[in-house]
């Protein structure tokens, strides 16, 4: 199993890749865990956090906003929202979308 995630793999190889390494994280990382529904779930609700803060930060202010917007007063999102601000005050482009950012919240 080499997790070649190349641009020539096949959509079927790639698919067949990832069932594997959903099988094997549970078990070995400890990163997700399976409910009695089998459905998987990060273990640790830091793990999404982090992910939702990142992929925010990777987005144009306009659809950050957009999403943020309708979870301000959602309690869940606070720590998504302050590594969301960490993450983009990284680089300089981004501390300026991270200060649009904090004044849209105040």
């Amino acid at each position: 199993m080499g997790f070649g995630w190349c641009k020539t793999q096949s959509q079927a190889a790639a698919a067949q890749e990832a069932d594997t390494l959903l099988r094997l994280l549970p078990a070995r990382a400890e990163l997700l865990v399976v409910d009695s529904l089998q459905r998987m779930a990060f273990a640790h609700s830091n793990f999404l956090f982090y992910f939702a803060a990142y992929r925010l930060a990777a987005l144009d202010s306009e659809a950050r906003w957009t999403i943020l917007r309708n979870h301000l007063r959602d309690p869940n999102w606070r720590e998504p929202l302050a590594l969301c601000c960490g993450q983009l005050s990284l680089t300089s482009k981004g501390r300026v979308a991270a200060r649009q950012l904090i004044q849209h919240l105040l």
